[in-house]
């Protein structure tokens, strides 16, 4: 895992920049790259360019956005390629000239040399706004793309990315966006403008293109598609809801949208495509709510939803005032080795190590949903699975209860549908409305001693073939003297059976 600190003051000097790479099985640091010059935010972007040297280890994409380069050009904005192995830096390009600005990502193999290539806008200059695409071999230039016809303050190239093929080609294209102003999309072939986008709402609110995307064809029609973010989307008559739109990479017709729930809570400041959590064979999208208030004042929340039509699966939050939980995201690794893509949450206000040094979070993509509830200062209990992916016919399955009161009895409740019940214990997440089970278990550990309890319940997943594609939700209830009502309770945990 590749972590950026592009703020992070060093012995160099303020803002400096620092990169660290982690093993992602044991979280084991195994680099750590600073930036040697004040003010160039060494970090931006940080990201895997697989194996460029061909040594068998992914290279590293790293930027310093604000670092000046050398004469005669002293273009701003630094690319390097660096070795993991032992810090060697592959090649170096300064895209940029004075007066731009440099911003740049990985976006697929464009060349079809099987090494990921490298997008980098230039922008801010009155006389050149282009985003060149470059070798990931060696960085020498392949495309030269320019913009054409802006609008008062637009800066084409402000933000690059990829990847996607949304032309049909065969080719990997390229998108750029100008934050508050619009979207592009070229062929990566040719260079050709494919689609541009501006704001579809009635009123603007100069938030639109805050974040764009190429993901895979959610429509099934051959073209990947775009995805694009407004956070202060005002949509009537909710207001400034925000919201994430999905377009059609063949014609740039509106997909799908999905608004914020809460006014001013900038729904969709970020997002990424981070894997496949429930498992229909497209990976789904992660969208951080960077002001969410559910948990405390500013907190933040994470989303998962679907790319398919955006329906949410599954919802984490930040836990302390002000943290922003969502700051930055990634995924699609199977960390934990469950079958599962995991999710990785930046929290850049975090206080865990210290006042605002932030933190990286990592969850498992077992779809679980709302919150658990257990006794004060106590650990909350949570519900898992095991055995590998819910298919039909997997007779090892099995649903775990962790980090229980020891030695609690309890209810397992599985049903076919999710609900929201507060009671004076906690809140019920599965609805007992519909079909509905309920099993007792008896957890393990010592008795009287929270979070030592578990236990280990086997279901199997019945080899039924009109089951496949069904979900059902599952969740715990044990008997703790110490919560409120008697009763601490799990999270929700669904389950989409796979054929």
């Amino acid at each position: 895992m590749i972590y950026s600190s592009a703020n992070a003051s060093t012995s160099y000097g303020s803002s400096t920049g620092l990169v660290r790479v982690f093993r992602g099985t044991t979280f084991q640091l195994l680099q750590a790259i600073e930036g040697t010059v004040p003010w160039a935010h060494f970090g931006i972007p940080a990201e895997g360019l697989g194996d460029v040297d061909g040594d068998g280890l992914s290279e590293m994409l790293v930027g310093a956005p604000d670092l000046v380069g050398p004469a005669p050009s002293a273009g701003v904005g630094e690319l390097r390629v660096i070795s993991v192995a032992n810090n060697t830096v592959l090649w170096t390009s300064f895209p940029a000239w004075p007066s731009q600005r440099m911003s740049a990502a990985a976006i697929g193999d464009i060349d079809a040399d099987g090494i990921v290539d490298v997008a980098s806008g230039i922008s801010l200059s009155t006389t050149v706004r282009r985003v060149s695409v470059q070798s990931g071999v060696d960085g020498h230039e392949l495309l030269s793309i320019s913009g054409s016809g802006f609008l008062d303050g637009e800066s084409f190239g402000t933000s690059v990315g990829g990847t996607g093929d949304v032309d049909g080609d065969g080719v990997l294209d390229v998108i750029s966006w100008a934050f508050g102003k619009r979207v592009w999309v070229n062929s990566g072939a040719s260079g050709v403008l494919l689609h541009t986008f501006s704001s579809p709402y009635v009123i603007p609110s100069g938030w639109f293109a805050n974040q764009a995307r190429i993901i895979e064809d959610v429509d099934a029609d051959g073209h990947d598609d775009i995805v694009i973010s407004d956070p202060r989307a005002i949509v009537l008559p909710a207001g400034s809801v925000g919201a994430l739109d999905t377009r059609s990479g063949a014609d740039g017709s509106l997909l799908w949208r999905v608004i914020g729930q809460k006014k001013s809570q900038s729904f969709g400041e970020r997002f990424e495509s981070v894997g496949d959590f429930n498992g229909d064979g497209n990976a789904d999208l992660a969208v951080a709510t960077a002001s969410d208030g559910t948990v405390a004042l500013g907190a933040g929340k994470v989303s998962v939803i679907s790319s398919q039509n955006g329906v949410t699966l599954q919802e984490l939050y930040g836990s302390a005032v002000g943290e922003n939980f969502g700051g930055s995201l990634d995924g699609g690794s199977d960390v934990n080795g469950d079958a599962y893509p995991d999710l990785l949450v930046g929290v850049p206000n975090a206080n865990d190590a210290g006042p605002l040094f932030g933190a990286l979070r990592i969850y498992s993509g077992m779809l679980t949903y709302g919150t658990a509830s257990a006794g004060p200062l106590l650990p909350s209990p949570r519900i898992r699975h095991v055995g590998g992916l819910p298919m039909l016919g997997n007779a090892s399955f099995a649903v775990t209860i962790e980090n229980g009161p020891g030695a609690s009895p309890g209810l397992l409740l599985v049903g076919a549908g999710a609900t929201s019940i507060a009671t004076g214990s906690g809140t019920l997440w599965v609805d007992p409305l519909g079909p509905f089970v309920v099993n007792p278990i008896l957890l393990g550990g010592v008795n009287g001693v929270a979070g030592s309890g578990s236990a280990t319940i086997p279901t199997g997943v019945p080899n039924v073939p009109t089951w496949a594609h069904l979900e059902f939700f599952a969740q715990a209830w044990l008997v703790d003297a110490a919560a409120t009502g008697g009763f601490a309770h799990t999270e929700g945990l669904k389950l989409h059976l796979l054929p």
